[in-house]
């Protein structure tokens, strides 16, 4: 005798009684259970973390440079931590977090800190302020890298950028012409920054253009670092034609020969000698009234002392 299929009317109502009989299942509690959720440390430590093992975070990607790792050579360590004030040489000291410290001699008035990479064209700028002034007694320079040391950095700008100026009375200043102006308008007996007119305009006229020239030489020689299948040609046109199309135009208005000597000019010079060392086709500074303005713009002690070597 053949065994009759059971119906789907009589299957149902055994899945039904079989659920009834059984204990509701529990539920983990959360709090209790449930693997904790992800923190950085989790993310980014080497051990494998709840939700699997850890792959190793693309850095350049995450920070959005796209540059390689590459080894800085000897010389150019030893220019970043040679002490910029001539009048403290050999007072610097490291840090515990590894960030090169100059210290001010201070006669009765609390240091300043400025935060800058002694290499850097921004804070050349301010270099040639505090030469001008005289304020090396004090500014205590702390030479740092945000890249290397953020620990250092990011907790008084959250920014991570330098440079920056903690004062004395605890303010935090960013950006290199609010820095620059800052110690003019404080401390300075003959204001490199003139206060109005059209003077002044000028002058913050050419710190932009100057720092936008830099700017674009820094993202153009980023660019070029990175693997030659990863480089971008239409990115790199388009950031070296704004250098190019600056300093044709600074080549046609700029006087070599005139006396005049402010921020402005400054700037320029900062520009000049940045896109000089860094694009090989500015190499030597191929604008004649360019070069001469270069050059006798570093007749001045402060520009000689602050020129990266």
């Amino acid at each position: 005798m053949m065994a009759t299929r059971p119906s789907r009317s009589i299957l149902f109502i055994w899945l039904i009684r079989s659920a009834r009989d059984k204990p509701a299942r529990q539920l983990p509690l959360l709090s209790q259970q449930a693997p904790p959720l992800p923190t950085a440390r989790m993310l980014f430590c080497s051990r494998a973390s709840a939700y699997g093992p850890r792959r190793k975070p693309d850095l350049r990607r995450l920070e959005g440079i796209g540059l390689p790792e590459r080894r800085i050579s000897t010389r150019r360590k030893a220019a970043v931590q040679a002490p910029l004030w001539p009048a403290r040489a050999g007072a610097g000291r490291a840090s515990s977090n590894g960030a090169q410290h100059c210290r001010a001699r201070t006669t009765g008035i609390s240091a300043m800190r400025l935060y800058a990479n002694s290499m850097s064209p921004y804070a050349r700028k301010v270099f040639v302020v505090i030469h001008e002034h005289g304020l090396h007694d004090k500014v205590e320079l702390i030479d740092v890298n945000p890249r290397q040391k953020p620990e250092a950095v990011i907790p008084l700008n959250p920014l991570g950028k330098i440079p920056f100026l903690v004062t004395a009375d605890g303010l935090t200043l960013k950006d290199s012409p609010v820095i620059a102006e800052y110690l003019d308008a404080e401390f300075g007996k003959e204001r490199l920054l003139p206060a109005s007119g059209p003077a002044r305009w000028r002058a913050l006229t050419r710190i932009a253009d100057a720092d936008g020239i830099i700017e674009a030489a820094i993202l153009v020689r980023n660019e070029r670092l990175r693997p030659a299948a990863e480089q971008s040609a239409e990115f790199i046109a388009w950031h070296f034609g704004k250098v190019q199309r600056c300093l044709d135009e600074l080549e046609r208005t700029i006087d070599p020969a005139a006396p005049e000597f402010d921020l402005g000019l400054v700037a320029t010079a900062c520009a000049i000698g940045y896109t000089a060392r860094r694009l090989p086709e500015f190499e030597g500074i191929k604008h004649p009234r360019l070069a001469a303005f270069y050059a006798r713009l570093l007749e001045r002690p402060s520009m000689a002392a602050t020129e990266p070597s």
